[in-house]
């Protein structure tokens, strides 16, 4: 979950329990984008080890559907990139946030990859224009 509220009130299909030991910004990635990703191609399309993919649109969720080719050892990998697009995966986040974290623990997917950069909170500003720009696409922002 990302926000500024000191409390928030979720659903309990939307906590996710992780390890302790793994640092919040790389926890971080685990939301939206990568679970989306990874699940288009493993779970969605349900890609076997070896097929080649292509791959429309290269902000957080097309970067993550990479890394998962990449994961799945894929043949060939075609990334197109003509403007902003995306593809919805049908995941699941307590199923699938845990199975993410652990093909990043193995080292099948590099997730820490795709932080483009680590700002402070008197940073948000920069941190919006650069995303609006393309000039970032993860960003974690460090709360004191």
């Amino acid at each position: 979950m990302s926000g500024f509220a000191e409390y928030a009130t979720l659903s309990r299909r939307s906590l996710v329990k992780i390890d302790p030991d793994l640092p919040f910004a790389e926890a971080a990635l685990f939301g939206c984008a990568v679970i989306t990703g990874v699940g288009a191609v493993v779970k969605t399309a349900a890609l076997p080890p070896g097929t080649s993919i292509a791959v429309v649109g290269l902000g957080g969720v097309g970067l993550s559907a990479l890394l998962a080719g990449l994961m799945l050892e894929s043949t060939h990998m075609i990334a197109i990139d003509l403007n902003e697009g995306s593809y919805l995966g049908s995941c699941v986040p307590s199923r699938d946030i845990p199975r993410c974290v652990d093909w990043y623990r193995s080292g099948r997917l590099p997730v820490d990859r795709l932080l483009s950069e680590r700002l402070a909170l008197t940073d948000l500003n920069t941190a919006f224009d650069r995303l609006a720009s393309g000039e970032s696409i993860r960003q974690v922002v460090e709360i004191p």
